[in-house]
């Protein structure tokens, strides 16, 4: 976060020194001042966040094609050809939100470190956990690279002895200290 304070700083100098050459009257430098306190006021309310600007836990979506009711994080949005997936523009994220007709226990059986490194992924830790409807989860934290990027990815299998929500919620690992949190209480958050 310092970082980016100090890109902010040092774009705001810079662009003030740039002002000061194009300006030729007091007027002017006094209207491209107020653009200024403009600029560094948004700046300011977008790096002065909580987690609530971007996950409220109150505003809940329901999933086409599922039974599974989520809430996701203010910045994501639905995918236009996929309703089931949730996709974040700016930072390459997204969860992917599904349903499957086999009781939870049965599908957690099946699914251990191999399971995931034979696809391609590394396996760095499990845990189990409850949803807001009050079914058991085990939420597993994967890592993948694709490209030059690294990427995390968050698998939480929940459900109970009828059907299982299983739910895939990726990110650069670059962003992790801005989206785990939000990301993880999103999917826990979820109802069916």
């Amino acid at each position: 976060m310092n970082y980016i304070v100090r890109i902010t700083s040092f774009t705001i100098i810079a662009f003030v020194i740039i002002l000061s050459g194009h300006c030729q009257d007091l007027n002017s430098v006094n209207n491209k001042l107020e653009g200024i306190d403009e600029f560094n006021s948004i700046l300011k309310s977008s790096i002065n966040y909580s987690d609530k600007d971007y996950f409220d836990g109150e505003t809940s979506i329901l999933i086409e094609n599922t039974n599974i009711r989520i809430s996701p994080p203010k910045a994501f949005r639905l995918d236009e050809k996929r309703p089931n997936l949730l996709i974040q523009d700016w930072t390459g994220s997204n969860i992917l939100i599904q349903e499957i007709n086999a009781p939870y226990k049965t599908m957690l059986s099946g699914i251990n470190k191999e399971t995931f490194s034979k696809q391609g992924f590394d396996y760095i830790s499990s845990y189990d956990v409850f949803t807001k409807s009050g079914n058991e989860g085990t939420l597993f934290i994967l890592a993948f690279k694709t490209g030059e990027w690294e990427y995390e990815r968050m698998v939480l299998l929940s459900g109970n002895d009828q059907k299982t929500a299983w739910i895939s919620a990726n990110y650069p690992v670059i962003m992790r200290h801005l989206l785990y949190e939000i990301m993880e209480k999103s999917i826990l958050n979820i109802e069916f």
